[in-house]
């Protein structure tokens, strides 16, 4: 990877950091977003595709029925105000998908897993688990179009918890790889911390215990002066 292209893909890093600020209203002072994933562009697509559909089949049907029956101007007036309602909701229906794909995303910080998902207008779930808790995940692609356009599953399975999903998401195995890797970090980060507050335990007792020995030994020496 070239540094262009190593300087790109960090400023759209940070460009989508900014962007879930606000869905990330917990976000703890130590934590850091090393990863952020989101749907790929194509169910974006098909959305649009989808609203297209609904706001041009049924009304051309609609009116192509009618035009072959006879009714006065009135009826006309029905039939345009009830395809108008229809539109609105048409479009009402299309904003509430492109809302809930852009507010579905997964959040990867150095201590945990953030998965926000809007289900509907005015519900959004947010759960989470700890990078210590991960205990496998999986990228999968199924199907001549998927494997295509490299679009597919990624699978979060952690300890005591349902895994995280997140459906048509771009390079799902090199994602899960990424996954993978920052767990690992986090782990390998978490057991040096053990190790190097280990010695200064060690060196605690061992000083202990010298002081102690050299206690005995001195109580000793004043036995002996003692005795003589």
């Amino acid at each position: 990877m070239t540094d262009l292209q190593q300087h790109a893909e960090i400023h759209s890093l940070h460009e989508r950091i900014h962007r879930v600020r606000d869905m990330f209203p917990g976000q703890r002072s130590t934590e850091k977003i090393l990863l952020i994933v989101q749907r790929h562009w194509i169910v974006e697509l098909g959305i649009f595709l989808r609203f297209i559909a609904l706001a041009t089949s049924v009304p051309v049907l609609v009116l192509l029925a009618f035009s072959f029956v006879n009714v006065d101007i009135t009826t006309w007036r029905w039939i345009y105000f009830i395809l108008m309602i229809y539109l609105i909701f048409s479009w009402l229906y299309t904003f509430v998908e492109f809302l809930k794909n852009d507010l579905s995303v997964l959040i990867i910080t150095n201590e945990r897993v953030v998965d926000n998902v809007q289900v509907s207008l005015f519900e959004h779930r947010v759960s989470e688990g700890n990078l210590d808790r991960i205990q496998d995940v999986i990228g999968n692609t199924h199907g001549f179009l998927s494997t295509f356009l490299d679009v597919g599953t990624l699978e979060i399975q952690t300890a005591g918890l349902e895994p995280f999903r997140l459906r048509m998401i771009k390079s799902p195995q090199l994602t899960a790889r990424k996954v993978l890797n920052i767990q690992q970090q986090s782990s390998q980060r978490r057991r040096n911390a053990d190790y190097t507050s280990r010695p200064e335990t060690t060196k605690t007792v061992q000083v202990t215990k010298e002081s102690s020995v050299m206690k005995k030994s001195c109580d000793c020496d004043r036995k002996k002066t003692r005795v003589q």
